[in-house]
């Protein structure tokens, strides 16, 4: 049993987080409690904000490395000179990418070089980006039972405009850091 402590350990711990977790969320509550007139509290903005910008950055980075590797060869040479070119130069790299079988070729890409993973940051990135899109209008539309409809869009399309200015602001930076020559 050669993970026995560690397997031990996991329930263990496990088993006392439930206790603490059942412990605060069932206390008995006493009879002349009040109960509170608001339960939701609304998330703070700049946790909102931030929650947009971040994965934008993130993807930008991402797909501004996938443009250098594509465009500008000797750039991304000149910065990482140690690097393994079968990893990230697609012109070598498409061998292992696309490997013998279907489950290689479509759901394991992401493992075989720098392009398909950095495709899969963003990819996941953007995505996160319009989950938080969708909980800050449902956000809104709590704070406010009657938000005119057009408001809420011009709410969406403008957060939408921020998460793509992260993005892209990210993707020119990193796009020039490898521009040297």
């Amino acid at each position: 049993m050669k993970y026995g402590a560690s397997l031990l350990f996991s329930i263990l711990a496990s088993q006392w987080l439930h206790a603490q977790i059942m412990r605060d969320t069932w206390a008995p509550v006493p009879a002349n409690a009040i109960p509170p007139a608001n339960v939701y509290k609304p998330l703070p903005r700049w946790v909102l904000h931030a929650s947009l910008i971040a994965p934008g950055i993130v993807a930008g980075i991402a797909q501004g490395q996938n443009d250098v590797t594509r465009h500008n060869i000797w750039g991304y040479r000149y910065r990482h000179p140690y690097a393994n070119e079968r990893w990230w130069n697609s012109d070598s790299s498409w061998r292992i990418a696309n490997g013998n079988s279907w489950t290689a070729a479509n759901f394991t890409a992401f493992t075989k070089d720098k392009e398909h993973l950095n495709q899969a940051i963003a990819t996941v990135m953007i995505s996160g980006q319009m989950a938080v899109v969708a909980v800050w209008t449902i956000d809104d539309m709590k704070r406010s039972n009657r938000k005119p409809i057009g408001k809420l869009l011009l709410n969406i399309g403008l957060r939408i405009v921020e998460a793509n200015a992260a993005r892209l602001l990210a993707k020119r930076a990193t796009i020039a850091f490898y521009d040297v020559y």
